[in-house]
Formats: C-alpha cells, sequence, structure tokens
C-alpha cells in the first residue's frame, strides 16, 4: 500500500480501483498480472518509485533548490535580528530613552539615543555593519528594521516572554502573593503596578508582571477590577496567598479598601500595609510630634549650604580638616531615609559647619545675614545635643527599614524584626550605658567646636555671638557640666520613648495570621506544631482541600526529618514559608 501512495505522491495520480473502487474479490487483487501485481509492472509505477528513490537520497526542498544560499541568508538574518534585539535589551533595562521626533531626519543633531547607537554600532562593530547590509541589499535600502514600530514589536514579544517565564515559575512554586501599588506617568495618568512575590528554589522572589493605566476613576471598584483578572489568570496555576498595599484609604480602608473588597471576593487571603511604609509613617509621627524645630533646622541648614558660595566653602573647609567630602541632603517627607542622611553629616561635619557659616556670616549680604542668624542657633550644646539623638534614634530604626525592604524577608523574620526594634528602643531608653555612650559623644564635639553651655543664654545679639564663641583658640579649654548629661537622659528617655508608642501604634494592627510562632525554627517548643500551627490549617482548609489529619502527620514527619520539605507540597506550612510576606 506505501507503493501505491508513492504513486498518488510521485505521479499526481493513482487507480481509482486503488483509492475510490475498490476490488469485490480480493483475489482479483492478488492474481497473477491483475490488480497488485499488474500495477507494480506498469510503466507510471517504476517512474513513481525513481522519483521516490531519488526523493529520499536527496531530500532537499524545491525552495532550497531554486535558492541554494537561502539557508546561508536565513542565518545571517537571525544573528541581525539577534543583535537587535540585545540591543534593545540594553535600552528597556537601562530605562533609557530611546525615540526622538526627528528619528528620520538625516540632518538633526538629534536623532534620538537608539538611532544614535545603531550609527555608532555601523561605525565601530564591522560584523553587525556587514549583516545589516546583507539584510539592506535583501529589502530596500531604507529597511533595516529599526523603526520604533519594529522596535515595539520586538518590546513586546520580548514582555510576553517575560510574563510567561513568571508564570510558569509561579505554576512551580504553587503560590504566589500580589502587591500593587498606584503611580502616576508623566502625563499625570493615573496607573497600577502589578507585582507577584514566590518561591523560587526555597528564596522568595520578587517580580513584576505588569503596568496597567486605569482610564476610570481611580478608587477601589476600579483598582480591583483592574487586577481581578491578573490574579484569576495566576489562580489557574497557583493558590493566592494574600495581598500587599501601601497606606492610602482606597487601598487599606477598613469598609471599601481594595484589600476589602479582595477578602470579600477570596476570604482566605492575608492582607497587609506595606512595612516600609509603615517604618515611614511612624517616622514621620515622631519627627512632626517630637522634634517639629529641630527637622525645620535641618531643612534651614540644607537651604543655606546649598547655595554655590556656601557649598564651594564648606567642601574647602572639609579638604583643610583632611575630612571627605560630604553633602548636606535635603528632607524629604515620602523618604525618611533622606533624614537619616542629613543628621549624619550635621554631626559629623558639626565644626566644618561652624566654620562655614562664621566665615559666610561675615559678609555684609542678605546671604550673610541668613548664615549669621544659623550660625547663631547652631552654636549651642541644646541644639547640639537634639540633632544627635535624633541621629541615634534614625539609625536604631534604618535596620528595620532595610530588612522590611529586603526581598527574602518572611512573616517570621518581619515579626521578630519588628519586635526586636520596639524592644530595642524601649531598652535604649532606660540603658544607662546608652546613655553614658551618647553623653561622651557629645561632650566630645561639644569640646571641639567650643559650643556654649545651654545653660547660657541663646538669643544674645548675632553679632555678639559671632564675637564671643567663634572657634576656639588653640589654648582654650571648655570643661562641660554635668548638668548636660542630665539633659541628655532626659532626650534619649523622651526621644525613644515616644518612638516605641509610635511603632507599637502603627505595627499593632498588623494582619498576620496567627500561629506564626509555629514557623519559626528559633522556638523550638513551638515550631511545627499542629497545635501552634491550628489556626493556619483551619484558614486554608478549603481553598488547600487539606486534610487535616495528613496535615499533622507531615508535621510530624517534618520535624524529625527536615528533608521531607521537598515532598510538603500542599500543605499550609509550604504556603507561608515559601510565600509569607510581611510587607
Amino acid at each position: 500500500m506505501n507503493n501505491i501512495s508513492n504513486c498518488a505522491l510521485f505521479t499526481g495520480h493513482a487507480e481509482k480501483l486503488f483509492i475510490t473502487e475498490g476490488f469485490n474479490k480480493w483475489n482479483r487483487a492478488t492474481n497473477t498480472n491483475k490488480g497488485f501485481d499488474k500495477h507494480h509492472k506498469s510503466r507510471s509505477h517504476q517512474i513513481a518509485m525513481e522519483r521516490w528513490t531519488q526523493f529520499r537520497s536527496n531530500p532537499v526542498s524545491i525552495r532550497a533548490r531554486l535558492d541554494p544560499h537561502r539557508p546561508e541568508v536565513i542565518s545571517q538574518n537571525k544573528e541581525y535580528f539577534c543583535l537587535l534585539v540585545e540591543y534593545i535589551r540594553y535600552f528597556c533595562v537601562e530605562e533609557l530613552p530611546y525615540r526622538h521626533l526627528n528619528e528620520h531626519d538625516n540632518e538633526a543633531l538629534n536623532r534620538g539615543k537608539y538611532q544614535d547607537f545603531i550609527q555608532l554600532m555601523i561605525k565601530t562593530n564591522p560584523k553587525f555593519c556587514e549583516l545589516r547590509n546583507h539584510v539592506l541589499s535583501q529589502y530596500s535600502q531604507h529597511v533595516d528594521f529599526t523603526s520604533k514600530t519594529i522596535f515595539n514589536t520586538f518590546v513586546s514579544i520580548m514582555a510576553t516572554m517575560v510574563r510567561e517565564k513568571i508564570v510558569k515559575e509561579v505554576e512551580v512554586s504553587g503560590t504566589f502573593y500580589n502587591m500593587i501599588d498606584e503611580s502616576k506617568d508623566s502625563n499625570d495618568h493615573e496607573q497600577l503596578a502589578f507585582c507577584v512575590r514566590f518561591s523560587n528554589g526555597g528564596v522568595p522572589k520578587e517580580r513584576f508582571l505588569a503596568m496597567i493605566r486605569i482610564k476610570e476613576h481611580f478608587d477601589a471598584d476600579a483598582i480591583l477590577s483592574t487586577i481581578k483578572p491578573h490574579i484569576e489568570d495566576l489562580r489557574k496555576v497557583a493558590v493566592f496567598v494574600g495581598v500587599c498595599t501601601d497606606g492610602p484609604n482606597v487601598m487599606v480602608g477598613k469598609h471599601s479598601g481594595v484589600a476589602t473588597k479582595l477578602k470579600e471576593v477570596y476570604p482566605w487571603i492575608i492582607s497587609n500595609h506595606c512595612g516600609g511604609h509603615k517604618v515611614n509613617l511612624a517616622t514621620g509621627d515622631i519627627v512632626k510630634k517630637e522634634v517639629p524645630k529641630v527637622v525645620s533646622l535641618l531643612n534651614q541648614i540644607h537651604s543655606t549650604f546649598n547655595a554655590a558660595t556656601t557649598s564651594d566653602l564648606f567642601e574647602r573647609i572639609q579638604s583643610e580638616h583632611n575630612q571627605a567630602i560630604r553633602k548636606i541632603a535635603s528632607y524629604i517627607e515620602v523618604r525618611w531615609e533622606s533624614l537619616s542622611k542629613t543628621t549624619d553629616t550635621v554631626v559629623d561635619r558639626y565644626q566644618c559647619i561652624l566654620e562655614t557659616l562664621l566665615l559666610s556670616g561675615q559678609q555684609n549680604t542678605n546671604h550673610g545675614t541668613i548664615c549669621a542668624g544659623l550660625y547663631h542657633k547652631l552654636c549651642s550644646a541644646n541644639v547640639f545635643i537634639e540633632i544627635l539623638v535624633l541621629n541615634k534614634l534614625l539609625a536604631s530604626t534604618k535596620i528595620l527599614s532595610k530588612s522590611l525592604q529586603s526581598g527574602t524577608v518572611t512573616f517570621t523574620q518581619a515579626r521578630k524584626d519588628v519586635r526586636t526594634t520596639i524592644d530595642n528602643l524601649k531598652r535604649c531608653a532606660m540603658d544607662s550605658d546608652f546613655h553614658d555612650d551618647v553623653f561622651e559623644e557629645a561632650k566630645q564635639i561639644i569640646d571641639e567646636c567650643c559650643l556654649p553651655d545651654a545653660e547660657l543664654p541663646i538669643h544674645s545679639t548675632r553679632q555678639k555671638r559671632l564675637t564671643d564663641y567663634a572657634l576656639c583658640s588653640e589654648d582654650h579649654e571648655t570643661s562641660v557640666p554635668e548638668s548636660l548629661k542630665e539633659k541628655v537622659v532626659a532626650k534619649v528617655r523622651d526621644l525613644f520613648s515616644a518612638a516605641s508608642r509610635y511603632f507599637e501604634k502603627r505595627f499593632g494592627d498588623q494582619d498576620i495570621l496567627e500561629g506564626l510562632d509555629g514557623l519559626d525554627p528559633t522556638q523550638p517548643a513551638k515550631y511545627l506544631q499542629y497545635s501552634t500551627l491550628k489556626p493556619l490549617v483551619e484558614k486554608y482548609e478549603d481553598v488547600l482541600k487539606l486534610n487535616k489529619t495528613s496535615t499533622q502527620m507531615e508535621l510530624l514527619q517534618l520535624r524529625h526529618a527536615p528533608d521531607s520539605y521537598l515532598t510538603f507540597q500542599k500543605s499550609v506550612l509550604r504556603v507561608l514559608v515559601s510565600t509569607g510576606k510581611f510587607f
């Protein structure tokens, strides 16, 4: 029968008797000189078999025979496109602007970074230039696949491939955690960033999945309708564990926020207010309510030293003291770490700041008057103590901020770090050794800068202060009274105690599941104990279709054989350990 099919393929026809009509009696097909035997001896069958034999010995397509150089052309095209893709990928990863309005104008001074980059590659990369010339010779002198349409097509294809890879990783993980945040583009269009967090090889991973423009009103219903299709797509391959947002009412509102509405649809999920935002809010509470005058003074220092003449003088004085050049950063409310950098510089360069203000304040200009007034304020031990204590406080909370921003932080780690930070704030407020350390550091700088006792009147005339307390001579000696220590201790106690209260307030309403102690290996008595993890098992019982008895036995096995975690596929422990996210 194969021979008959060869006849149909290589002669263009086959006898109807073998295809449509058939034989009424089988002996008609097998008799000598009839049926199959007759067909095998026919001229058409012999020609078809000869053609089939030649085809098998040289299986080259007709197109390849007509254009024998086609494989080489395809290979060169692939190589050219691979280079273009790498160039486009570089522009995307480095977030470089790549298009320009005048990119088709060969005489324009600026044709756009991408077109200029392509021209640079033509001049410096012989291989790319050669491949491009091959492409131009095939199609047209104006077709080199560098237009904005081709560029956007490549970007779209690469984005699709990246998303598919992320979805596959989420599928392997089995669980995912959603993080959403709103933002505006350069045209003030509201956009929503949709990110996922999952476990890859036991290590938490965070991936950006989509940036979605919201064309309707930016309210909870619009956000929910925007992200729900993406969540449902991911739920086809993994379990939806929870959602993390920042602090606006539209996100975390108790009655109609996005997190609340998501819980109505997915009642088992965890919703969290971003821990990093909570640290910023707690620090903002401290700044606004406890030390507003100090922060206002720091902003004034930045504004004064931002002037070119003062900045240059400040750098020169630092060089004369053999110190590294440092700038005084501005404080941005939404980025509280900028305040920490400002206090670091002010404390470490206090003497240089005073010298700069002293010299600038002697100028008979408006700016000189401002510098003299600022020198008047800073030339006080009391003011320096307030700045130093604030600096110590910000340093102690910076550790927590870094931890919560880590891509590998888990529920248990974050919970422990928050508790440790609050306990540390309380301890510092009452620890006499810490008080002594702060006082000794303050005493050293007060001596170096010859700052007057805080008991002296602060509101003396500016000119008198400049004259009396300018800079200490080499033979001048000062003694810091012990009364200053009482002020240091009082300031530390007040500020650190207040900070602990603000942090407890911000982190006291965490939507964290009960039973997290059962996931903390540092607590052996509770670690992987079913009695401790029971609330978690009950919470995920329906969505994960858990069997309490089987889960209890798996936990017992896991306690005694940690390596068996690899077989622990669908338990609530895997859900939280692999993707549990604090913020």
